[in-house]
């Protein structure tokens, strides 16, 4: 017999069409949020790192990445709605 093993919310949350990231890496957050959607979405090499917590509905791509981008202060650039990269916000001055 199989020992039980606790279930993390974070492991079901896609059921309910939610992506839960806690102090998760920018470049994994935004990996794991581009199989929800089309196009290639990606981040700046220097920003990777950041670390990104919360929870984040799925039915609205667009809206978590500019949720994200407020919370961390990025920029968005776009050639179109299927190739998404965030950036450091440009630096006054």
């Amino acid at each position: 017999m199989t020992p039980l093993e606790v279930i993390n919310d974070n492991d079901t949350a896609w059921v309910q069409h939610m992506i839960v990231a806690d102090d998760m890496r920018l470049d994994d957050f935004l990996a794991e949020l581009n199989r929800h959607r089309q196009g290639s979405l990606g981040c700046d090499d220097s920003i990777a790192g950041l670390k990104v917590s919360g929870t984040y509905p799925l039915e609205d791509t667009d809206k978590v990445i500019d949720m994200v981008r407020n919370t961390l202060r990025l920029e968005v650039k776009s050639l179109t709605r299927f190739w998404v990269r965030l950036f450091p916000a440009n630096q006054p001055g």
